[in-house]
């Protein structure tokens, strides 16, 4: 269809998402993860109605562009760059959405200061 008046197609694979910014250490992230906690809590009111806030679709899962939009867009806690930066380090070692168990396990590490 490219040529044709419709634009080319975009590889939206998983195995083609963009890595953190490489200026961005894991501790540092750690440090934005104890913040946003704290955000979420006194921001939401806890992990749950946070979670709830970016999942538009109510799927169950939240995509970098819906995390981006409440995180920095809506709620202002920080850059789009720092809030994608934020999610892929949520995300790592999953399929690429940001599920509640898994946004619930963060945000609990993250209230205990980013230990374990």
């Amino acid at each position: 269809l490219a040529g044709r008046g419709f634009p080319q197609a975009v590889d939206l694979s998983l195995s083609r998402r963009p890595a953190p910014s490489p200026d961005l250490s894991d501790s540092l992230l750690g440090a934005s993860l104890v913040t946003l906690c704290a955000f979420v809590e006194e921001r939401f009111g806890g992990a749950r109605a946070a979670f709830e806030r970016m999942d538009f679709h109510r799927d169950g899962r939240v995509s970098c562009l819906e995390f981006q939009e409440v995180v920095s867009g809506q709620e202002r806690f920080c850059g789009m760059p720092e809030a994608r930066d934020l999610f892929l380090y949520l995300v790592r070692g999953t399929d690429g959405w940001l599920t509640w168990e898994v946004f619930e396990r963060h945000v609990a590490r993250g209230a205990r200061g980013g230990d374990g």
